[in-house]
């Protein structure tokens, strides 16, 4: 597959995607922020939710903090990014679960 072709696709993917969250955010009263959490939870990074949601950069963290959906906001919490400033490496932090 050419580079092309996997652009193409993921702009279609990337439209459908977005014409669904948007159905299900006028049909389910889904909050903006509740998406954003979902699609981190399955691997994207809230500046890569927030392009596909529609949402400038700088006010993904406002949607995030409105979201109602708690236990994501804090499975999401426990799994942040730490850099380590003297190496500048990253890695997730992952708490213990009882």
């Amino acid at each position: 597959m050419s580079k092309e072709e996997v652009y193409a696709i993921t702009v279609r993917l990337d439209a459908i995607l977005r014409a669904i969250l948007d159905f299900q955010r006028k049909s389910e009263g889904v909050k903006v922020g509740d998406q954003i959490l979902v699609l981190q939870d399955v691997g994207l990074s809230q500046t890569d939710a927030g392009r596909i949601l529609g949402v400038p950069g700088n006010q993904v963290p406002s949607y995030v903090r409105g979201a109602d959906n708690k236990k994501l906001k804090e499975k999401l919490a426990k799994q942040r990014p730490m850099t380590n400033k003297h190496s500048g490496q990253t890695r997730v932090q992952v708490s213990k679960e009882e």
